[in-house]
């Protein structure tokens, strides 16, 4: 650029590659445009111009640059024979004043001499021009209106014709676009998938709309046509229409990169991570290759840029499930839904677009310490509707109530009197509370627990132990139950000495028989056992 008089740098005006190449050249002082067609050239650029600098981005076609170089020398012949058809309009008039200087004056037929053409030579030729005539007014009459069109109107650069596959080669496609000529359509205008040939692609006979990209100027140009730019174009005129109607579109998910996905649309669209699902998504890999539907949300076709979210998508749908939901549940209702949330107070159930609460002392008929303890997220449970606040859009919801309530169980399992076996749920200063099956505890008073004097429960049982209680009462009604645990071990102990009471007999009874008998039986050897146990007993009882 420093030792030219003027550069060109030839290439798309989005290509930042070329506008670098631009910036470096006018760093030089010398002066610099930038085109992207041959057909932005201005002739008056290169007056008083001597040499000329031509550059081009990378992605910048051969044939384009060749081009910018043929137009320049087309300006310069132009001078050139503006210069010739000066001369020769001199020597033209020099010659005409010579002829008439000499005298010379063309022969002219005399009158009455007939001419060397007979008038059988003008009948033929009549009759030929009326032969020839009559071939094109037959042709006409096959021409098309359609082909009539478009032999008479000229093909524009940018226009979108339609084209008919005839000719595929390695390198390029020969289209039929009904111009008298054939189109060139280059591989490298053609989007074709990895891996693949334009054979595999196209056949003869494909129709497809394409777009012109350059015109024929003289016998030895082609029609150079692009079915990519044309995609391209089409591509973009789907998304703003998509974007001003917001449409929902489907779409491809090609690969993973900082902060999002990259999505096919015809043009690369970006979904940012925040907006590809209503929650946060820990692994954005499992959206490779899968068909989403998404809304665009920014478009900006100058910057190449399309920015997308599939969490809109996700918002209408649930506001519209939200809404048929509120619309068909009532109180008192049992319905399913799918554990969304657990938190310290309760679980968030998700009943088709729209969550409830369940509090924690709604979720079961046992006492809980956390909703982990019965309830996993992901898992489909049954509710039942206590509550609805169409203007909060909250919804009450209750798990144990969906179920039967066990005390209406307890009359028909338990009666008053009898020993049972339960586990220790809760330690107060007052008694303990003990759950005799699921969802029923009774209350073992403190006075309850033992025949002597007990300060606390605990120093009596633990929490989590099983234990035996006897039943005092019942109220179902009230949904109390009386226990004692003192009663249950003092008819335990009961039923031992009744026990050994009769083992005591027992043996006596052998005794006798043995005496009767003369068996030589001595009274240590029946009842030395007996002592010992009873020794053991009360060493247990101290202890």
């Amino acid at each position: 650029a420093g030792q030219v008089d003027l550069m060109l740098v030839i290439g798309g005006y989005n290509s930042s590659n070329t506008r670098k190449l631009a910036a470096a050249c006018n760093e030089t002082g010398t002066p610099t445009y930038h085109i992207e067609e041959a057909a932005e050239l201005k002739k008056d650029w290169l007056d008083n111009i001597k040499i000329t600098g031509v550059t081009a981005g990378a992605s910048t076609p051969v044939w384009s640059i060749k081009e910018v170089i043929r137009i320049m020398s087309e300006f310069n012949n132009e001078e050139f024979k503006e210069e010739n058809v000066e001369e020769e309009e001199n020597e033209e008039k020099k010659e005409e004043e010579e002829e008439v200087g000499s005298g010379e004056i063309p022969e002219e037929p005399l009158e009455g001499e007939e001419t060397e053409e007979p008038e059988e030579v003008e009948e033929e030729a009549a009759e030929e021009e009326g032969e020839e005539v009559a071939a094109e007014v037959e042709e006409e009459e096959e021409v098309t209106e359609e082909t009539y069109d478009r032999e008479i109107t000229p093909i524009e650069k940018g226009e979108i014709v339609k084209g008919k596959v005839v000719q595929v080669a390695d390198d390029e496609l020969l289209v039929d676009v009904g111009y008298k000529m054939d189109g060139i359509v280059p591989r490298s205008e053609v989007d074709v998938k990895s891996g693949e040939s334009l054979k595999d692609t196209f056949q003869v006979d494909d129709e497809m709309d394409l777009y012109v990209l350059k015109v024929p100027v003289s016998d030895d140009d082609k029609l150079l046509l692009s079915k990519k730019r044309y995609d391209r174009e089409k591509y973009w005129q789907d998304l703003e229409q998509a974007f001003n109607n917001q449409e929902v579109l489907t779409c491809q998910v090609s690969e993973v990169v900082k902060g999002g996905l990259i999505v096919d649309l015809g043009v690369r669209g970006f979904l940012p991570a925040s907006l590809v699902d209503l929650r946060y998504v820990p692994d954005l890999q499992e959206f490779v290759g899968e068909d989403i539907q998404v809304k665009i949300i920014e478009l900006n076709r100058a910057k190449n840029k399309v920015v997308v979210s599939r969490k809109a998508v996700l918002e209408e749908e649930m506001a519209q499930k939200k809404k048929e939901t509120m619309e068909t549940i009532e109180e008192g209702m049992v319905i399913k839904g799918i554990v969304r949330r657990l938190t310290d107070f309760g679980a968030f159930v998700d009943i088709g677009g729209i969550d409830g609460l369940v509090h924690i002392s709604e979720i079961s008929w046992q006492r809980i310490d956390h909703p982990s303890d019965v309830l996993n997220v992901g898992e489909e449970i049954e509710v039942k509707v206590l509550s609805i606040n169409p203007e909060e859009d909250r919804i009450s919801l209750s798990i144990k109530h969906a179920k039967p309530d066990p005390w209406t169980l307890v009359t028909s399992k338990f009666t008053p009197g009898e020993i049972v076996e339960g586990n220790v749920k809760c330690i107060v200063d007052f008694g303990v509370f003990v759950e005799i099956m699921p969802g029923v505890e009774g209350l073992v008073h403190i006075s309850q627990l033992a025949e002597e004097h007990v300060t606390h429960p605990s120093e009596i049982v633990s929490e989590g132990e099983d234990i035996q209680v006897k039943i005092l009462d019942i109220n179902a009604e009230d949904k109390r139950i009386s226990l004692s645990l003192k009663e249950a071990r003092r008819e335990e102990e009961g039923g031992k000495e009744v026990k050994e009471e009769k083992k005591k007999e027992e043996t006596s009874k052998k005794v006798e028989e043995d005496e009767t008998k003369g068996s030589g039986v001595t009274l240590g050897d029946v009842f030395g056992d007996l002592f010992d146990r009873e020794e053991e007993e009360d060493k247990e009882e101290e202890e």
